[in-house]
């Protein structure tokens, strides 16, 4: 059973999953005895009353490199992760922590990262900083062909970025 200030959402998924109880102080409670086979559920605040005062938000350039690194190099301690996302441990201590009170990632001995929750981490960042948000996108269109836009991009003073089936046609021509 976890006791704990206030159970997320993704908290409570994880809890349910593994058939760990969990009550909160919103009222947030999910109960599942071995015997005789009954699940208690009670639907508390859906919001965390008094979140901490530190990281609340995957926003923002450091936030994304730190998930980017958690989802790439699991294992890392606080102060790897720092280096390889290029952030000041302060900042990555409080976001893993935060991160691991959501129910996104586990940490271990310390403060290692055990586990990583990638799929819902990465969708947690989708939500509260969308694409969008992150960069500036435009559609193009040159009448001369991919070729010649590739070549333009290439010589262009602006960092671009190309996805789909252009972006694979060096290392998989069929795709394209």
């Amino acid at each position: 059973m976890a006791a704990v200030r206030y159970a997320s959402s993704s908290l409570q998924a994880a809890c349910r999953e593994r058939g760990v109880g969990y009550v909160d102080l919103t009222g947030n409670m999910g109960v599942q005895p071995r015997s005789p086979g009954l699940w208690v559920y009670t639907q508390g605040a859906s919001k965390d009353p008094n979140p901490p005062s530190s990281q609340r938000s995957l926003k923002g350039p450091k936030a994304g490199r730190v998930v980017r690194v958690s989802c790439e190099c699991g294992g890392l301690g606080i102060r790897a992760l720092a280096d390889e996302a290029q952030v000041d441990a302060g900042y990555v201590s409080r976001l893993v922590t935060w991160l691991g009170q959501e129910g996104l990632l586990e940490l271990g001995a310390r403060n290692r990262i055990e586990l990583v929750r990638w799929a819902a981490l990465l969708e947690r960042w989708a939500q509260q900083a969308p694409l969008r948000s992150r960069a500036v996108s435009s559609m193009c269109l040159e009448p001369r062909g991919l070729e010649t836009l590739v070549s333009k991009l290439s010589q262009g003073s602006v960092e671009a970025v190309v996805t789909g089936s252009l972006a694979t046609q060096s290392w998989a021509p069929l795709a394209g």
